[in-house]
């Protein structure tokens, strides 16, 4: 490590016309053994936007970059019997992949970017002048790197102290028969929003500042709070993470009584998914006491292929189900509902006739196809004068009412306290679990007759399309995220 960042600083004080100067007590000079003042021939220089060869111009803002703070980090890093200066690679200019940086591209603003044994690196930014630590400069014991971009450490950044805390985060993946999917932290319901990525809360007795982000590895965010730059990168910097008593900053609302139609916005239902324990984050002069991001991934290919077969006269619905992940899964759900109701007024058509079929499995190995079956029955009541719009509410069998409790337990099972588990039931149960009439759509959406499973993605599903970068880490990090899937079903004949 040493060596290479004898290799980043020799690069920088050898390109021509630097012209930058150190800090006068500093003797940056006297560490890499080379005059930083005075630029060496035949060494190429930095092209500016236009493309001229010039070093000046492209490293004006650096006149105050090296100082004292950097040349103390040089001091403790480098020996100065380490420098091999001869091996330093040419400065470029060219766009990189992903994992470097580029004068124009990823590293915002870089102005001097070195390859460096074949990875570019960005020393320096106009606005900030040397950086104060990237992934080749560790900051001080107890401190963590906070990136000028979370997913890149060759960007640079400062220095700040860690910080003990807890991260939790929870949604739903909705996935359809044809393989779309929509990432969402409550179902769609009156004024609300399908596709949308979960919420994130932070738990901490100390106050600390946060860099995290979520990137979708196919998809774009398009509803952000606090509100930040759409991207395929969903990142706050500088959350201020404070203590549990806030006045958050007010949402968005719909205007039900405007002329035209409110858009469907996720973050209508903010306030229900706050749980009060979580610690305030001030994102600019935005309040909050969760971070929630929504999109859709694109292309989205569900890693479990399911199907359900309904014999009727057996009373027995069995399930088909091949787990194409890495990992296992502990436990699928499975349902089947299809319902017919009657409206007593406008806003409630009570069911009279329900046909629904559930159950749990048990583990699915990864790469395993397992066969199952699971109880099927239908319900129905007859309208009479008495009661002329009658429910089958009542009739409906323990096993299916206690599917709900059993979602909640599992989610507790991967992380979420009582809480946490206890919101995002209070979002889900009457998508998920719920016998809904015709007018279903007017509160919920999101609810539709069919068969579905439902299951809690491995870690490594989490990390693989939904990797996360906090800074500093967490001491602890729930992610729950859960599929919940339509499958083709048949009825035998």
């Amino acid at each position: 490590m040493r060596t290479e960042i004898a290799l980043m600083v020799a690069l920088l004080s050898i390109t021509a016309g630097l012209q930058v100067g150190c800090g006068g007590e500093c003797g940056c000079a006297d560490i890499i053994g080379i005059d930083i003042n005075t630029p060496d021939e035949g060494v190429d220089t930095i092209p500016t936007d236009d493309g001229a060869d010039t070093g000046r111009d492209s490293v004006e803002p650096l006149d105050q970059g090296l100082d004292n703070g950097f040349c103390d980090i040089l001091h403790d890093h480098i020996p100065t019997d380490q420098v091999p200066v001869d091996s330093v690679n040419e400065v470029t200019s060219d766009i990189g992949p992903a994992h470097e940086c580029d004068t124009e591209y990823d590293c915002d603003g870089c102005d001097i970017c070195t390859e460096l044994q074949g990875v570019r690196k960005c020393l320096a930014t106009p606005e900030a002048g040397m950086k104060e630590c990237y992934d080749l400069v560790p900051c001080e014991e107890g401190n963590s790197c906070h990136y000028d971009n979370v997913f890149r450490p060759e960007c640079g950044g400062y220095c700040a102290a860690n910080a003990e805390y807890r991260l939790a985060e929870w949604g739903v993946n909705v996935v359809t028969p044809e393989g779309g999917a929509t990432m969402s932290a409550a179902p769609k319901q009156y004024y609300g929003a399908v596709a949308a990525k979960p919420v994130i809360y932070i738990y901490s007795e100390q106050q600390f500042t946060l860099d995290v982000g979520v990137r979708y590895d196919e998809g774009i965010a398009y509803e952000t709070w606090p509100e930040i730059p759409l991207s395929a990168n969903v990142v706050w910097e500088n959350v201020q993470v404070g203590t549990t008593e806030c006045t958050p900053t007010a949402t968005p609302v719909p205007d039900p009584f405007g002329m035209i139609e409110p858009p469907s916005l996720e973050i209508y239902e903010l306030p229900e998914w706050v749980i009060p324990e979580a610690n305030c984050l001030t994102h600019g002069e935005t309040i909050s006491k969760l971070l929630f991001y929504t999109g859709p991934f694109v292309g989205y290919q569900p890693p479990v292929a399911a199907s359900l077969s309904i014999d009727q006269g057996a009373g027995m619905a069995t399930l088909s189900i091949t787990n194409g992940l890495d990992a296992a899964i502990p436990k699928v759900m499975v349902i089947y509902r299809d319902t017919l109701s009657n409206c007593m007024d406008p806003s409630y058509c009570p069911v009279h006739t329900a046909r629904i079929a559930w159950g749990i499995t048990g583990q699915v190995n990864a790469g395993e196809t397992m066969n199952q079956d699971f109880t099927y029955a239908e319900y129905t009541v007859e309208a009479t004068e008495q009661e002329p719009y009658p429910t089958v509410e009542g009739l409906l069998p323990e096993g299916w009412l206690e599917m709900p409790a059993n979602l909640k337990a599992e989610l507790q099972t991967a992380g979420l306290t009582e809480d946490e588990a206890g919101v995002f039931m209070n979002a889900w149960t009457q998508s998920m679990f719920g016998l809904l009439g015709q007018d279903a759509d007017w509160y919920f959406p999101s609810y539709e007759n069919g068969a579905f499973v439902i299951y809690i993605w491995p870690e490594s599903r989490v990390e693989q399309k939904l990797p996360m970068a906090a800074i500093p880490a967490p001491t602890t990090k729930n992610r729950v995220i859960v599929e919940y899937q339509r499958i083709a079903h048949e009825f035998a004949q």
